[in-house]
């Protein structure tokens, strides 16, 4: 059982580290959505192991930096994306701080990926987009889609260059 204590959480959203290791977040069921989710590490090696990263109502953004030093991780409900140092062996994280706030008018945080220039991509549930940054913040692009609930991005193809996204049916 993940968390016995609060039957009212669920998984989420999840990413495997570059170790290999899933890392994953839990979200609060109840309308209200408090910030009582967590995110985990779970490895064959180690099983699982909670990361220190505070309370979580939905956690979504898990992704990792190319060099895997650096984790991406949401409350989506406070419709920004955070970074922190991380250790896989360990399952250590440094203080999050802010590495994008999305600008009024895009949607909130919900899957994302790294690309092989170490951009960010991520879905914007409620703002038909998925947005693509720098790896130091900046908004490179954005790119409108059909689907009013874009939920993850993925790159694809041969050449691992192909926007892929996924939506939901709300």
């Amino acid at each position: 059982e993940l968390e016995p204590e609060r039957p009212d959480t669920r998984c989420n959203d999840g990413r495997c580290d570059r170790s290999g290791a899933f890392v994953f977040g839990t979200l609060h069921e109840a309308a209200a959505r408090q910030p009582i989710g967590s995110f985990y590490q779970y490895s064959a090696r180690h099983g699982l192991r909670r990361l220190a990263l505070g309370g979580v109502a939905i956690a979504n953004a898990i992704c990792f930096s190319r060099d895997g030093r650096r984790m991406f991780h949401a409350d989506t409900l406070q419709r920004g994306i955070r970074v922190c140092d991380y250790d896989s062996d360990s399952a250590r994280v440094g203080t999050p701080h802010d590495f994008v706030k999305p600008a009024g008018g895009a949607g909130w945080p919900d899957g994302a990926v790294v690309d092989a220039e170490d951009g960010l991509w991520n879905a914007e549930w409620g703002g038909a987009s998925v947005a693509r940054y720098a790896p130091d913040g900046r908004l490179l692009a954005r790119h409108t889609l059909a689907a009013p609930h874009a939920s993850c991005p993925a790159l694809g193809g041969p050449a691992g260059d192909e926007l892929l996204v996924s939506s939901a049916r709300q």
